[in-house]
């Protein structure tokens, strides 16, 4: 996925339909971008009424910033949010990415982690949520969506995906 300055990509999987998830993906990215950053979003139960999203957020620094948000409408809302203290990335780094959902009378449980492509997957969750919104509760599509900010003066920056299972 190749990014201008202040360009936003989406790219679904419009034939998957699922509810309870167990989503994986490996990111990387040419360059660390300057500015106000890069962001990545990985979608799951996207429909028209919105989607739930893992963010990270690659400052120009390299800190990563990873959360948990809703997205319903236009209205984007913040359910969990943590910074990587002890990662910096770097241009090409991989990341592993995997998110859980599971919905149970009314309630869905995020859960999510992520990690360097190099070391092995902690058994602990980075960051979880709960959520009631009722739209968001049945079974969507799995998407990607990348933004590089409109201040970054390293345009293009090429985003890539790869090994992206959904169970």
């Amino acid at each position: 996925i190749s990014l201008a300055a202040g360009q936003t990509r989406t790219n679904a999987l419009t034939s998957v339909s699922a509810q309870d998830v167990d989503a994986r993906l490996a990111f990387s990215a040419d360059k660390v971008a300057d500015g106000g950053g890069l962001q990545f979003n990985y979608l799951v139960h996207k429909t028209a009424a919105g989607d739930y999203r893992l963010k990270l957020r690659f400052a120009s620094t390299g800190a990563v910033t990873v959360s948990i948000a809703k997205m319903v409408g236009t209205t984007e809302t913040q359910l969990s949010s943590r910074a990587i203290g002890s990662y910096t990335f770097t241009a090409g780094a991989k990341l592993q990415l995997r998110l859980q959902t599971v919905t149970v009378n009314g309630t869905t449980t995020l859960q999510a982690k992520v990690w360097d492509a190099t070391t092995t997957e902690p058994s602990a969750w980075f960051v979880t949520a709960t959520d009631t919104q009722a739209e968001l509760q049945t079974a969507g599509q799995v998407g990607v969506l990348a933004y590089l900010s409109g201040s970054t003066t390293v345009a293009p920056v090429t985003v890539k995906v790869d090994d992206l299972q959904v169970r």
